[in-house]
C-alpha cells in the first residue's frame, strides 16, 4: 500500500471485481490494479479518465456546472483592529444582502498563521448567486470586501497586506 505522488491518471478500466488504473509518473507509463477507487478529482477531470469505460457517467460528470470564487487574504496589525469574534469565522446568509459569502478569521483557526501582533482575515466572494462579484477587477473586489467588513466587523483601517486568489470552476453546482 502506497500513495502515488506526482502522477497523472490517464484511464481507469474495470477488470474483474476491481479496477486497472493507467497513469504516467516521471515520464513512465504505468498501471496498477485496485479493489476500490476513491476520487477527489473535479468532475470535469474525472470524466476524462472514465470516458472509455463508462460514457454515460463521463457525460453526466462532464456536464456538472461550477461557479467561480475569489479568495481575498487581508493582513492587519492587531492595534488597528476592533475586537473581533473569537470564533473561526462565519458564513453570510443570502437574505442578509451582503456581497461577501464568508469570512474566516484564519489566525484564530491556525496558530502562527500570522506573525505575533498580526491578524489574517480571509474573505470569499462569488459563488452561484453572486458570480459577477468574483469576476470584478482587484480594486472593485477590495472595495466590496472592505465595505462588508466595515459593516459586519467595524473594520475601517486599510490592511497591511493583501493577496487575491481567483478560482474558476471552484464550487460544483449539483442541482
Amino acid at each position: 500500500e502506497e500513495i502515488k505522488l506526482n502522477s497523472k491518471i490517464t484511464s481507469m478500466k474495470r477488470e474483474g471485481k476491481g479496477y486497472c488504473i493507467e497513469y504516467s509518473s516521471e515520464n513512465n507509463n504505468l498501471s496498477d490494479n485496485f479493489d476500490f477507487v476513491f476520487s477527489a478529482l473535479p468532475s470535469y477531470e474525472f470524466s476524462k479518465i472514465i470516458k472509455t469505460e463508462n460514457k454515460e457517467l463521463a457525460e453526466l460528470t462532464s456536464n456538472i456546472k461550477y461557479s467561480s470564487i475569489t479568495v481575498i487574504h487581508l493582513a492587519y496589525d492587531n492595534k488597528k483592529l476592533p475586537d473581533l469574534p473569537r470564533g473561526f469565522g462565519f458564513l453570510i446568509p443570502y437574505i442578509e444582502k451582503k456581497k461577501v459569502l464568508g469570512v474566516l478569521l484564519a489566525s484564530n483557526i491556525f496558530i502562527k498563521r500570522a506573525p505575533a501582533g498580526k491578524t489574517l482575515i480571509t474573505v470569499m466572494v462569488g459563488g452561484a448567486r453572486m458570480g459577477n462579484i468574483a469576476s470584478l477587477d482587484d480594486i472593485s473586489i477590495l472595495s466590496v470586501v472592505k465595505d462588508d467588513l466595515n459593516s459586519m466587523l467595524n473594520i475601517k483601517e486599510e490592511p497591511d497586506r493583501i493577496k487575491i486568489l481567483r478560482h474558476e470552476k471552484a464550487i460544483p453546482q449539483y442541482l
